[in-house]
């Protein structure tokens, strides 16, 4: 029967027999020869999906980075020159792939401070990277890149707050001054359980708050009261009149002339006219 001649090494006329005994010869050299380097281990296929797993396991899919841009220190200054004083004009490119968000251009400043709101990114993959460029601002012709730097979002801890502070790639491009510019921002990376829970943030450390620059705090709808204290008694004396008074007996004269040219009116007869 067939399992006798399985046995034996022997197949059965026919198709059925010289498949299995291909695929048993098959079976036989992969198992002297080792596994094939091409083909992914077992559960893993070449899409890279064990990553995309990997990624939706550790949390950062769905998740959510906050940006601020606090400042810049020793930019280069790519400006023409042409005004006395006239230098760099920065601004801030965010990009996170796709995404990007941008400051506010600060006028002839190569140490800016934006302190500038939150830019929310939408994370997929523990691959994104978080890219700053600073730009000189230009009016007619492209914008000037200062230098950039990156951050993974791998390196950063879910729910803690973080000020980073790297320097800036310059490229090839030479400085007279020798010195570097500088980037501070401030990085909040949540995943989608932390966003679900309503954003859990860790504590900032002494290290970290000493960092952060320091804001006034503004009442809303508050308008300040001028203050004179500094002006002395003088600003709160009353103010000298314009027009000095007549004397009284001045006074009585001028009544009694305005009463009789009243009397006098008042006797005229209109009626002849």
């Amino acid at each position: 029967d067939d399992g006798d001649a399985a046995a034996l090494g022997m197949t059965r006329p026919g198709g059925g027999g010289g498949r299995g005994s291909h695929g048993q010869r098959q079976r036989q050299q992969q198992h002297d020869e080792g596994p094939d380097p091409r083909t992914p281990p077992q559960g893993q296929s070449q899409r890279g999906e064990p990553a995309a797993r990997g990624a939706r396991e550790s949390g950062f899919a769905g998740g959510r980075l906050r940006l601020r841009v606090l400042r810049a220190l020793n930019l280069r200054n790519t400006a023409l020159g042409i005004l006395p004083d006239d230098v760099s004009d920065p601004f801030v490119l965010a990009k996170v792939g796709r995404q990007e968000f941008k400051t506010e251009v600060m006028q002839n400043n190569l140490n800016p401070v934006w302190n500038s709101r939150h830019f929310e990114f939408a994370i997929e993959d523990e691959q994104d990277t978080l890219v700053l460029e600073v730009f000189n601002a230009q009016q007619w012709h492209a914008h000037d890149s200062l230098g950039h730097m990156e951050i993974p979002i791998a390196s950063l801890l879910p729910g803690k707050k973080e000020v980073k502070r790297g320097d800036l790639d310059e490229g090839d491009a030479y400085r007279d001054d020798g010195k570097r510019g500088s980037l501070e921002v401030e990085v909040l990376f949540l995943t989608a359980k932390q966003l679900a829970g309503g954003g859990t943030v860790m504590p900032e450390n002494d290290e970290q708050l000493a960092a952060r620059p320091k804001q006034e705090q503004k009442v809303k709808n508050w308008v300040p009261l001028p203050n004179f204290s500094h002006l002395g008694p003088a600003a709160f004396a009353a103010p000298k009149p314009e027009v000095a008074k007549a004397s009284i007996g001045e006074q009585r004269r001028m009544m009694g002339t305005y009463n009789s040219r009243a009397c006098r009116l008042g006797q005229y007869d209109y009626s002849k006219e």
